[in-house]
């Protein structure tokens, strides 16, 4: 994440300083105006959150009263003749930043301030940690603009130094490297020919059928891939490069249809989502069209993988009880607690998201609803009376506490956040990114518009979200949660 702090002093005389407004180009009036020019000496360092400092940042005053380029330790100074109390913006840019600038008046009375000053656009902001749970901005990712094909399941690398992609109408996965949660190398292929199939094999011959999520090992050696038009359940052994890569089919395969047993007859119906637990070899699958929760059991073979259903009836609407009475209304998204059990799931029409706590069998699980329910609808408060139109891809913070949800519906998308509790009336729903419009912005949280939200990813340290804009065949990224 490229959070950017400018520790900016004013000089005149003895000691002229400047202050300015964090969050946006607001005006800071210090002094009262004066007639007589004086000469301000500006002068301060772009550094990354890290403290490396940014070279090559141009700096600009007033776009005519000077502009100097930041060097190597990120410092840059700049001397401006004008009168006190004259308000000056100061102007900051460097290749793909695009910085807002900053609204300051001079003033002679001696100020010495660390200022915070957010970027927009394509890039990444900065913002007080007392306002981070409730702010964000949001960027586009560079340089994976006309790679990707309806993105949608992405999940990141457990050290967040690589993003992994189910670039799911192009019919493959994809390894971006990242560094400072931006692109860093190359987008390379790791999985898939393009051709739309199933076929197991190393991952220059492998072939998939619409990916559409994407799970990660805790040790982040293997994924295991929802493949729903396929109808299956994909693994893959990461390799270097796809040659060395390895794709094997768990479970499932052509032809929709619901059955449990071990994974040579196993069935599944379109899953939209799987993820895989960080405490035990399990599985565990949104089975979207036969409306069930399944956990795989992974075994050495076929014969020894085991399939079950752990809730779910089949029949579409949405009860809470135990799992072998429970409904779901087309499960959609799914994540995994950090305790390697407790799932979340949304609901493609039930509007609701619920916790499933996985038993020995579905009637030792337990299901209830989280937040909404309550009709489709986009409506921020306690859970008992938030609304959500359809909630696709999810991700928890480390603390498993917060979960961020990609909503999407005709024409409304957002970035939903929840505080999670014990029960509905204990959750908070808040809108985190986006305004309930679809459409195409970057900017801050309540500015920025998604077009198809459908896939979300969390870095290891919670402070960045990439979402998979899957109709703007774009990577989004979200900053500003701690």
């Amino acid at each position: 994440m490229r959070y950017v702090f400018l520790r900016i002093m004013f000089l005149c005389f003895l000691s002229v300083c400047l202050s300015g407004c964090g969050l946006s180009d607001c005006p800071i009036y210090l002094g009262s105006p004066a007639s007589l020019n004086r000469t301000f000496e500006i002068s301060g360092t772009v550094l990354y959150p890290d403290n490396l400092p940014i070279a090559g940042v141009s700096v600009t005053v007033n776009s005519v009263k000077g502009s100097v380029v930041t060097g190597s330790n990120g410092s840059f100074t700049i001397n401006v003749s004008a009168p006190s109390g004259e308000e000056v913006f100061v102007n900051f840019a460097k290749d793909e930043y695009v910085i807002p600038s900053v609204s300051l008046v001079l003033d002679a009375s001696g100020f010495n301030v660390d200022t915070p000053v957010p970027i927009s656009a394509d890039t990444v902001g900065y913002l007080p940690l007392a306002l981070s749970d409730i702010y964000c901005i949001t960027y586009t990712m560079k340089n994976v603009s006309g790679v990707l094909l309806q993105p949608m399941g992405i999940v990141f690398s457990p050290d967040s130094s690589r993003l992994f992609v189910a670039d799911s109408t192009n019919n493959r996965i994809l390894v971006i490297p990242v560094e400072k949660y931006r692109v860093s190398g190359n987008v390379e292929l790791l999985a898939g020919t393009g051709v739309l199939g199933l076929k197991d094999g190393p991952g220059n011959e492998a072939e998939f059928n619409h990916p559409s999520s994407i799970s990660i090992s805790a040790d982040g050696s293997e994924l295991y891939v929802a493949d729903r038009g396929s109808n299956s359940i994909r693994k893959i052994i990461v390799g270097n490069t796809p040659e060395t890569t390895t794709v094997s089919t768990v479970a499932g395969g052509i032809g929709g249809a619901w059955a449990d047993g071990d994974a040579t007859v196993a069935k599944f119906w379109a899953p939209y989502s799987v993820v895989v637990s960080s405490v035990e070899p399990v599985l565990y699958v949104a089975d979207t069209y036969n409306n069930r929760i399944r956990r795989i059991v992974l075994g050495d073979t076929p014969e020894t993988t085991v399939i079950s259903t752990i809730a779910g009836t089949g029949v579409n609407t949405s009860v809470d009880g135990y799992g072998d009475v429970a409904t779901f209304n087309n499960p959609l998204g799914m994540t995994i607690a950090p305790d390697g059990k407790t799932l979340y799931v949304s609901e493609l029409s039930g509007h609701r998201l619920r916790r499933v706590i996985p038993g020995n069998s579905s009637a030792e699980t337990v299901v209830s609803t989280v937040a909404g329910g309550n009709s489709a609808g986009h409506v921020d408060g306690s859970g008992d009376v938030a609304q959500f139109r359809t909630l696709y891809g999810m991700c928890l913070d480390s603390s498993g506490k917060v979960l961020f949800a990609c909503e999407y519906q005709g024409t409304h998308s957002s970035i939903r956040r929840i505080e999670l509790g014990d029960f509905p009336a204990q959750t908070s729903v808040s809108t985190f990114s986006g305004n309930d419009v679809t459409g195409y912005l970057d900017g801050s949280g309540d500015v920025a518009m998604f077009r198809q939200p459908e896939g979300i990813a969390i870095s290891r340290d919670s402070s960045v979200i990439c979402v998979a804009d899957t109709d703007d065949n774009l990577l989004r990224v979200l900053v500003g949660h701690k």
